[in-house]
């Protein structure tokens, strides 16, 4: 029987025996699929950074990249209600060098990019912050915000020069998406990804 939580989104039907995981899990077998698929385009695309994304995210980048994934079928959900049909759901990585270092997720790829980039808190600018707090272990969340904070832009201008790859997903279940991101983390061994909880 499905079991729904209070949003109504279906639970993975995981089965188990002897709590392991079958290797014929579907939803595990689907994401490993995808993980090989990405790691096959990580290697042909030409990665640019963050910051040459988000410079004109209306149009020329990342309307070329929707327009590569678009001709695959990883169309973007439901474009009619948002506010920018330019934007969609996906996974994006950032490199240092060639250098996996930090996955995460989005609903709204394109603006979680911008805020990663133009954040001002520690909840929007989250790899900037990951960064400073590692050189500053004192540092508060609360402090990373406000104006004029130099620690805050100076990691904010090195997450600029991150290259970035953007994987547009194609499934609308959700915790397959979180299960994606927790799978490629491990995979890629990304240095700043922590699943700490709060």
């Amino acid at each position: 029987m499905k079991e729904n939580n209070f949003r109504g989104e279906i639970f993975p039907i995981l089965e188990c025996k002897n709590d392991i995981i079958r290797d014929n899990n579907k939803v595990l077998h689907s994401l490993i699929n995808i993980i090989d698929e990405i790691e096959k385009e990580i290697a042909s695309f030409s990665l640019k950074t963050i910051g040459e994304l988000i410079k004109d995210s209306s149009s020329k980048a990342f309307n070329s990249v929707l327009r590569e994934y678009s001709e695959k079928k990883y169309n973007t959900k439901y474009p009619e209600k948002r506010k920018n049909c330019n934007d969609f759901e996906g996974v994006y990585i950032f490199f240092e060098n060639k250098t996996p270092v930090y996955i995460g997720i989005s609903r709204s790829l394109v603006s979680r990019l911008k805020q990663h980039a133009n954040g001002n808190s520690s909840s929007t600018a989250t790899l900037a912050y990951l960064m400073a707090k590692k050189e500053n272990s004192e540092l508060k969340s609360k402090d990373f915000g406000g104006k004029n904070n130099k620690l805050r832009e100076r990691y904010k201008n090195e997450v600029k020069n991150l290259k970035v790859f953007i994987f547009p997903f194609k499934k609308e279940e959700y915790f397959s998406l979180s299960l994606l991101e927790i799978m490629l983390a491990i995979k890629l061994t990304t240095k700043w990804n922590t699943f700490k909880t709060h």
